[in-house]
Order: structure tokens, then sequence, then C-alpha cells
């Protein structure tokens, strides 16, 4: 069964007589470039049970730095409750692509490939990960969204992943959402890192990690990559 939920508004301040989980904070300049008209690809890839499974945001390059006066809430909080569709059976869920384009909309892309460099580096990459389909190389930029673990999936199995998994797990959603609500040390940690790894020059050359303006401190925590 797929379904479509909505979050139970997650908030960085528990409410009184709630647990108190670990607090997320953020200092952001917001000093990148926001994507041009953002739009959703035409195809997408659907998992055995008929549920979401990856789509795709195509954009090209803008010029302009993002508003923070307009976003409603920090970035960070707007992206963990963002709504999902969630495949019961496989235990998975992925954020609602009408919700992630709005959001990339508002703030920009969180994890993109450069379409503009030589399609020979990329066209293997997207061969061997079966994206062709989810490639539109009229546009410059493209940001793959990837299914992930459910969050229930996640309280369920937390301490049976390993440190490996735990790693690759860092930038879904509902690892955050987890670590959010639970305080669990090994998902802050977890995440921690790979913001931490994300600000760094990125490896490959047609590999740009979105938000590069953020700064951390105290153990702040922004996700930024989503199924990369």
């Amino acid at each position: 069964m797929v379904t479509l939920r909505s979050q139970s508004k997650t908030s960085s301040v528990p409410r009184v007589g709630e647990k108190g989980a670990f607090a997320f904070q953020s200092i952001i300049r917001a000093d990148w470039l926001m994507p041009k008209e953002p739009v959703l690809g035409p195809n997408t890839q659907h998992n055995l049970a008929g549920g979401l499974e990856k789509y795709s945001i195509f954009a090209n390059p803008g010029l302009a730095p993002p508003n923070p006066k307009r976003w409603k809430d920090p970035v960070h909080r707007h992206f963990v409750n963002l709504p999902v569709n969630s495949t019961l059976e496989l235990g998975t869920e992925i954020i609602t692509p009408e919700a992630m384009l709005a959001f990339s909309r508002c703030h920009g892309l969180l994890a993109w490939l450069d379409l503009s460099v030589s399609p020979k580096l990329l066209h293997p990459y997207f061969k061997r990960e079966g994206l062709l389909n989810l490639v539109d190389e009229r546009y410059e930029w493209v940001m793959i969204v990837e299914s992930s673990p459910s969050l229930e999936t996640i309280s369920n199995r937390i301490n049976d992943y390993s440190a490996k998994e735990f790693r690759e797990l860092s930038s879904c959603q509902s690892l955050l959402k987890y670590a959010w609500k639970s305080g669990d040390s090994r998902a802050v940690e977890a995440i921690a890192a790979m913001t931490a790894e994300s600000l760094r020059p990125a490896a490959a050359p047609f590999v740009w990690t979105g938000f590069s303006g953020f700064e951390w401190k105290d153990c702040s925590v922004v996700v930024v990559a989503v199924g990369m």
C-alpha cells in the first residue's frame, strides 16, 4: 500500500512535558545562488510495490541569492516537515515531488549534478545507476531524489545499523526526523559528519552540493544532500 503522509510538525523546541531531543541549531549565510525556474522531470521510477522510488528536478543556474525574509520556517525545519509518500510493504518513504519542487523554488537545490560538463563523464554514471530516463540535458542541473527507509523502519532497526549504514542514511530526511525526535547520538553524529563533509570541495568534477554557505556551530545540523 502506498500512502501520502504529512509529518507531525517538528520543532527544535520540545513541548512542555516532552522528553528533550537534540536541539538542532544553525547559522545560515544565504550566499548561494538560486536555481532558475526548477521543474519536475517528466519521468519517474517505481518500486516493486508500485510506490514512487526516484524522480528528478531540473533547473538552470540562476544569478540571484535566496531571500530569507520570504522563509516561513528555517530551511532545515521546512525540509524535515516535508510530506512523504510511504510504501508500507517495503518500509520506505520519499518526499512528495510537489513538496520537493516547492522547497527547491524557495531554498534552492539541495544537491545536484552539473549536466554542462562533458557527457563522457556523466553518461557511464547515469547508465550504471539506471538513471538515464531521469536526465534531460536541456538543463544544466539535475537533482535526483530517491526513497529511503521510513521513520518507522529506522526506529525499529536503529540498533542493527552498522557505522557504514549510518553514513549511507545520513542524507535522508527520515534519519534527520529520527535524530530530531529521539536525540540518538549515533544518528546525530552521522548527520553532523555528513554535513561537515558536504561543505568540502566535491571529489568529482560534476557533483556539487547545495547550501555551501552554511556554517556549523555547536553540532548544528542542516541536511545538505538528498539521495546522493
